[in-house]
């Protein structure tokens, strides 16, 4: 805080703190208002792809949806893999699903065993999975697709202190980089996420762009799964799982 100096009146003392106070309040407000305004966007991009389905959000297309405001997790299994700052550290809070452990391996192969909260059925096939995820940390957040178990599944993943984005496969214990950038991610960014499996193609959006574009016919069906590893500063909301 400044200091009165000599010579200045009560008046101009108090004239220069009011002034401050303002700046200070008007500095929080501003970044009060960023926050609140990316999260609406977010939730404006999703209630969007609500609208191109008809508005149907209790079709028989829907195979899941989730937006957490329930407060619980309660649709969700969790799978901790990491041997690193375990356990994992699950939990609803402000209408977000968020992990907040460091909970990893040892991060030296395309494995990055960390942990994840899947849910659905074995037997889905064909479908798109829409969500918001945003990350406060630096390290890997992403989304599991077809998940059978944990030796067969489909991963998108970002890490940015690594700098990748990353769709890999995992059959029968085996991993196997199907797509792969050196794009970091920003954090404290909600970013909207897609992904299309459709038969033996994969796509993968960010924010309505095409990341990545392959074909795999490895795994055929499965469930979903919200992966984190490393990361204590993951968020996940507005999980939707369409039927194609």
């Amino acid at each position: 805080m400044k200091f009165r100096t000599k010579g200045q009146s009560s008046l101009e003392y108090l004239m220069l703190i009011a002034g401050a106070l303002l700046v200070v309040s008007t500095v929080a407000g501003l970044m009060f208002y960023m926050a609140n305004t990316a999260k609406e966007n977010a939730q404006r991009s999703i209630d969007e792809l609500y609208e191109e389905m008809g508005g149907d959000k209790g079709g028989d297309k829907i195979l899941l949806m989730d937006d957490f405001e329930s407060g619980t997790m309660d649709s969700w299994a969790v799978v901790d893999e990491g041997n690193k700052g375990a356990p994992s550290k699950w939990r609803v809070l402000n209408g977000e699903l968020q992990q907040y452990s460091n909970i990893r391996d040892g991060g030296k192969s395309i494995e990055m065993h960390g942990t994840y909260a899947w849910a659905g059925e074995s037997d889905w096939r064909d479908y798109t999975i829409y969500l918001t995820l945003r990350s406060t940390d630096d390290d890997a957040i992403g989304v599991m697709f077809r998940y059978k178990n944990a030796d067969n599944y489909y991963r998108f993943s970002m890490d940015r202190q690594r700098k990748y984005r990353r769709l890999v496969k995992n059959v029968n214990g085996n991993f196997t980089v199907l797509s792969e950038d050196t794009v970091k991610y920003k954090l404290n960014q909600d970013y909207l996420l897609k992904i299309e499996a459709i038969g033996t193609n994969i796509k993968v959006f960010l924010d309505g762009e095409k990341i990545f574009d392959e074909s795999d016919p490895g795994i055929a069906s499965g469930a979903i799964g919200l992966y984190n590893w490393g990361n204590k500063g993951s968020y996940f909301d507005n999980i939707l799982v369409e039927r194609i």
